[in-house]
C-alpha cells in the first residue's frame, strides 16, 4: 500500500517538472498582428517579433496559417508580413502566426480573423463557352439597389466594368465577358466585383473563377462517311485540341459507350438494322473540367430485314410502277384534250337513215299508190257523172 502511494506521488513529480520544462522551452509569440486590404481582392498580413527572444541562438521563422473552415493553407516566412488573394469572403477566414526557431516547440498562435462579407448577389456561375468568350449570371438579392459589376485578370491590371449585361426587368442578372485574356490555350483565372447600395451603406462583394474548371462548348456535329460506320466530327474552336477527349456511343444489343482522344471512330457495321449514335467532347482534366452535351442521334445501317439486293429489287418494282401510273395518267389525259375527228362516212349515213329505214319507205309509197289506182275499166270522172243524172 505504501509502495503504491510513492509511485503515485513520483509520477505527479515528474509529470510538473516536463511541464515545466515545456513551458521553458516554449518560445514567445508574435505581437502586432494587424491585416490590411491592398485591394478588393487582396490582404497584407503583417506581426512584430516577439518580445525577449534571443536572435542570435538560433534562426527564427514564422509558421503562418489560414483557415477556412476546414481548408488550411500553411506557409513558412522569414519576413514579418504575408500576402494572399485567395479569400472566401462567404465564410470566416482566420489567421494564425507562431514563432520557429531551430528545434525548440513552436510558440503560442498570435490570431486575427476577418468576417465573412455580406453577400449581394446568390448563385454566381460563368460558363466559358469558346475561347476569349464566357457568360456570367446571378440573382440579386433583396434590399439593394444600383448593383454593379467590375472584372480584371488574376494577373493583375484595371478593373473593366461590365459592358454587356443581361436584364431581368429592371435588374442586372448576367454579363457577357469577350476579352483576350480568355484566350483558349492559356485563359486567366478572373477577379469579379460587385459593388452596391444597401441603405446607406455601400457593399462589395467579390468572386473568383477559373474559366478552365467551367468550360461548356457546343455539341459536336457529326458526320458518318459513305463506309456507314466512320464517323467524323470538329473539336470545338478555339481550344488547344490536345484538352478534349471524346465519348461516343452506340446501340446494338446494349448501349456501349466509349472515350476516345481522336476526332473520329469507327462503330461496328449495322447490317439488316438500324442502330444510332451520338458523341460529346469532354474537356479532361489535364486541362480542366467541363465539355459538352451529346450530339444529336445519328442513325446508321439499314432497316431490320432488309439487304442490298432486295433493297435494289424494291426500288425496280417501285420505278416500274411509277412508269405504269405515267402512262395510265398519259393516255387519258390524251383522250381528254385530243377528242377523235367523226368519220364522214358516218355522218352522210346518218343523215340519209339505215338501209333497212329507206326499203321500208319505198315499200310504204308503193302500197299507197295500189291503194289510189281504180280497177280496171272504172272512171271515177264517169261514174261521179253517172250518178249526180
Amino acid at each position: 500500500m505504501l509502495r503504491g502511494s510513492w509511485r503515485g506521488i513520483l509520477a505527479l513529480i515528474f509529470s510538473i517538472w516536463a511541464s515545466g520544462a515545456d513551458g521553458a522551452d516554449l518560445l514567445p509569440a508574435p505581437t502586432g498582428v494587424a491585416l490590411r486590404w491592398v485591394d478588393d481582392f487582396c490582404v497584407n498580413l503583417t506581426w512584430n517579433p516577439p518580445a525577449g527572444l534571443d536572435m542570435v541562438s538560433c534562426v527564427v521563422t514564422y509558421l503562418v496559417e489560414k483557415q477556412v473552415g476546414q481548408n488550411s493553407t500553411l506557409v513558412i516566412r522569414k519576413d514579418l508580413f504575408y500576402d494572399t488573394c485567395e479569400l472566401d469572403r462567404r465564410r470566416e477566414v482566420n489567421f494564425t502566426v507562431k514563432t520557429r526557431c531551430g528545434s525548440q516547440q513552436d510558440s503560442q498562435a498570435a490570431w486575427l480573423s476577418l468576417p465573412p462579407a455580406e453577400e449581394l448577389v446568390r448563385d454566381f456561375r460563368c460558363v466559358y463557352y469558346q475561347s476569349e468568350l464566357m457568360n456570367c449570371t446571378w440573382q440579386p438579392v433583396s434590399g439593394v439597389s444600383d448593383l454593379r459589376l467590375h472584372y480584371r485578370p488574376v494577373s493583375g491590371g484595371v478593373l473593366e466594368p461590365c459592358r454587356v449585361q443581361f436584364l431581368s426587368g429592371d435588374q442586372r442578372t448576367g454579363c457577357h465577358l469577350n476579352t483576350s485574356f480568355l484566350h483558349g490555350l492559356n485563359p486567366s483565372d478572373v477577379y469579379f466585383l460587385f459593388s452596391a447600395a444597401k441603405g446607406s451603406s455601400v457593399l462589395r462583394d467579390t468572386f473568383k473563377i477559373v474559366p478552365n474548371k467551367h468550360v461548356k462548348v457546343p455539341p459536336p456535329v457529326v458526320m458518318i462517311q459513305s463506309d456507314g460506320k466512320t464517323l467524323k466530327w470538329d473539336p470545338p474552336i478555339g481550344f488547344d485540341p490536345h484538352c478534349w477527349d471524346y465519348e461516343y456511343k452506340y446501340s446494338k444489343s446494349e448501349r456501349v459507350q466509349v472515350i476516345i482522344q481522336e476526332t473520329q471512330a469507327t462503330v461496328p457495321a449495322a447490317r439488316g438494322r438500324r442502330d444510332s449514335v451520338q458523341v460529346r467532347a469532354v474537356y479532361s482534366d489535364r486541362c480542366g473540367d467541363g465539355g459538352s452535351e451529346w450530339s444529336q442521334e445519328m442513325l446508321y445501317g439499314e432497316p431490320a430485314g432488309w439487304d442490298s439486293h432486295i433493297a435494289l429489287g424494291a426500288v425496280a418494282v417501285g420505278v416500274s410502277i411509277a412508269v405504269a401510273v405515267i402512262l395510265v395518267l398519259h393516255r387519258r389525259l390524251q383522250r381528254h384534250f385530243h377528242s377523235q375527228v367523226p368519220d364522214p362516212k358516218m355522218v352522210i349515213k346518218g343523215m340519209f337513215g339505215t338501209e333497212e329505214e329507206s326499203q321500208e319507205e319505198v315499200v310504204s309509197v308503193i302500197t299507197a299508190v295500189e291503194r289510189a289506182v281504180p280497177p280496171a275499166g272504172h272512171s271515177p270522172t264517169l261514174q261521179a257523172a253517172a250518178v249526180t243524172s
